[in-house]
């Protein structure tokens, strides 16, 4: 039997090793994913806020372009309160959901707008 002697480089013979700089690129890439992964599902995990339907029964009414509630986010709810109390002479039943403080905003005793509290970081301004 005669043995034939082939010129092939090492790259023809088999797959090479990746290089140590490639796999931490691909590593890191990977991490990346899924860390960008987990953030993003969390909000979505996060319970949400119940808050009471706007009018008792439920309507099947729809009035494109009309607006029937707003909502006001706040520094100082209190205030805020106050404010819209003397403006619009409105009445509020405060809600504590979670850490989230909510005010739903009544006139004449039917809900039209809801007030929540959120600090302003000590880096934004007011």
């Amino acid at each position: 039997m005669h043995k034939h002697s082939t010129n092939l480089t090492p790259n023809q013979i088999g797959p090479q090793r990746m290089q140590p700089a490639i796999v931490r690129y691909f590593l890191r890439l990977g991490l990346l994913v899924v860390l960008l992964g987990l953030a993003c599902a969390v909000p979505v995990m996060a319970a949400p806020i119940q808050l009471p339907a706007i009018v008792e029964p439920a309507s099947q009414e729809h009035h494109v372009g009309k607006i029937i509630f707003v909502e006001l986010v706040t520094p100082d709810l209190a205030a805020a309160k106050q404010f819209y109390a003397g403006l619009f002479g409105w009445t509020f039943r405060d809600i504590q959901a979670g850490g989230t403080k909510y005010a739903e905003a009544l006139l004449d005793g039917r809900p039209v707008a809801g007030l929540i509290q959120k600090n302003v970081p000590a880096s934004e301004h007011r």
